[in-house]
């Protein structure tokens, strides 16, 4: 496998492989002894005694609200952190001989959506077409708290690390991925990563929005300017087939108290926090894919050009398509089918290359790249990418 190859060629330290169980689940038992702490590194412990370290107390596993579709099964569960913040997550399960990897795919809701329609119906396709399991979380859902993008992203990987031993998952490694909101919460957990000293092997952002906030008025009429464009947006999804739409339905939060806590989180996503803490602390190693359309007046696409360049950041993939919309870009067709091209890549080579990928630590996303980009043209947007290939295989 080439991954293994360029593992091999580079002499990098050999690390234990997971062992997989035997029946469809692992119990969280069984799980917690086969599954050991990891060491924190001296390097977190200035973040491991701040405000911002906020483990999870509690995940109830006995009273969630439980649905199967084709063999998936789906707990809509209630999460507790450290610091009485509440959380309501979707986690998927599949039997054991359906699972394909062990890494668990994280993401968070777009804004004004819920658990069901949208964000449930790629759940299942993460499932179904991939064997991947997955965790989507919603936004805060206490009452007298405010929202905070980088509190959203930091729980986000916490809740993952918590939970992954219950399914018996790796707790280091993950992928993750969303759209609007759920972009925007994915992609600082990204940045957020190595403080929590786990690795995000992989991201799919899409439609992120507002990198240097809503500030001035200009910015404001910038994005003005483009919201008739999100006529165009509804055509594309109302073009989409009836199954489709079908599981859309449902996918906008509507009821009251949903509504109010969508809205409490709307000063996070205008204070330009993402592209601070992006420029702070994204690694240059981290491979991802940022899906942008240049109609979209929310993502404001000429910040996010500025900043992902090759030389910046060399594993970011960024794909700014002529016009559209914000809507297009999180639900039309067009959107839909380059995500599921990307997704045909990286799921099943994550899967054929798990083990390696865990050997080789915080460089996995760079080979991980390497790989993607020999198997499907989208990934090899720039030709100096062949050059890093030559120098490691």
């Amino acid at each position: 496998m080439f991954l293994e190859r360029v593992f091999h060629s580079n002499n990098k330290n050999q690390a234990e492989t997971m062992p997989r169980d035997d029946g469809d689940f692992l119990s969280p038992e069984i799980a917690s002894e086969v599954i050991q702490p990891f060491p924190t590194p001296s390097a977190r412990n200035d973040f491991l005694l701040s405000n911002d370290y906020n483990p999870v107390e509690s995940i109830d596993w006995q009273h969630g609200k439980r649905d199967e579709i084709d063999g998936v099964v789906f707990d809509m569960l209630d999460i507790q952190m450290t610091d009485g913040t509440r959380h309501v997550g979707s986690f998927t399960r599949l039997p054991h001989h359906k699972r394909r990897s062990n890494i668990t795919h994280l993401g968070a809701t777009a804004w004004t959506t819920g658990l069901e329609g949208m964000n449930k119906a790629e759940q299942l396709t993460l499932a179904k077409r991939y064997g991947v399991e997955s965790i989507i979380v919603k936004p805060q859902q206490n009452l007298t708290r405010i929202g905070r993008l980088s509190r959203s992203a930091h729980n986000l990987l916490e809740i993952g690390m918590y939970a992954a031993p219950h399914f018996y998952r790796d707790p280091k490694q993950f992928t993750v991925g969303g759209k609007s909101r759920g972009g925007m919460t994915t992609y600082t957990a990204t940045a957020l990563a190595e403080l929590h000293d786990v690795n995000v092997l992989y991201g799919d952002y899409i439609a992120l929005c507002f990198r240097n906030g809503l500030k001035r008025p200009s910015d404001v009429a910038v994005t003005a300017k483009k919201l008739g464009n999100e006529i165009g947006g509804m055509g594309e999804i109302a073009s989409l087939p009836l199954r489709t739409l079908l599981h859309y339905r449902k996918t906008l939060e509507l009821a009251p108290r949903g509504v109010f806590q969508q809205f409490k989180e709307v000063p996070g996503l205008l204070n330009g926090e993402i592209g601070s803490i992006s420029e702070a602390r994204l690694s240059p190693n981290a491979f991802g894919y940022v899906y942008l359309e240049e109609g979209d007046g929310l993502s404001r696409t000429s910040e996010w050009e500025e900043k992902i360049t090759y030389d910046n950041y060399p594993h970011m993939i960024m794909d700014v398509r002529a016009g559209g919309s914000h809507l297009g870009a999180c639900a039309g067709p067009d959107s839909k089918a380059a995500y599921l091209n990307r997704m045909d890549t990286i799921m099943p080579l994550i899967a054929r290359e798990e083990d390696t990928l865990r050997k080789l630590g915080a460089q996995a996303g760079m080979y991980l790249h390497i790989g993607a980009a020999l198997e499907n043209p989208a990934f090899n947007s720039v030709d100096r990418l062949g050059e890093e290939y030559s120098s490691v295989a």
